[in-house]
């Protein structure tokens, strides 16, 4: 089975911005500060490196279903869109 979510924000997300980690945003602040603890440890360049949030509940928006079958599997939109209704 496709990891739609996991797609999405691949492919999707280029900022931290407005994202939550845990169902109510519980996990944000320790994983943000674990991740920061993260960068500095590893001695690479990380300034493209994002920590990104991928949830489940993107499956409930069609769009994005459509969108991420288009763009990371590149599926036409026609039956992307089929695909997102079943």
């Amino acid at each position: 089975m496709l990891d739609l979510p996991t797609y999405d924000a691949f492919v999707f997300e280029n900022s931290f911005a407005n994202q939550y980690i845990g169902v109510k945003g519980e996990y944000t602040q320790k994983l943000t500060k674990t991740f920061k603890d993260i960068k500095r440890f590893w001695n690479i360049p990380s300034d493209d490196i994002i920590l990104a949030a991928m949830h489940g509940i993107m499956l409930l928006n069609r769009d994005k279903i459509v969108r991420t079958y288009v763009a990371a599997f590149d599926v036409d939109p026609t039956t992307a869109a089929l695909l997102a209704d079943m």
